[in-house]
């Protein structure tokens, strides 16, 4: 599923879903041609925060 970035830092980031999808508790995301596993913190309505996770 694509998604929008909306804010990103060293540890994570906001990421806005296409709409009301559910996330798993962890998974990889396909970001700038990398594979980054990351964990689901936060979740309200389309919006969600992801924590990098160790590879």
């Amino acid at each position: 599923m694509d998604v929008s970035v909306l804010n990103v830092s060293l540890t994570g980031l906001m990421m806005k879903l296409p709409e009301d999808h559910d996330l798993p508790a962890s998974f990889t995301l396909l970001f700038y041609e990398a594979r980054q596993p990351c964990e689901l913190i936060w979740k309200n309505g389309p919006f969600a925060g992801v924590r990098f996770a160790e590879s």
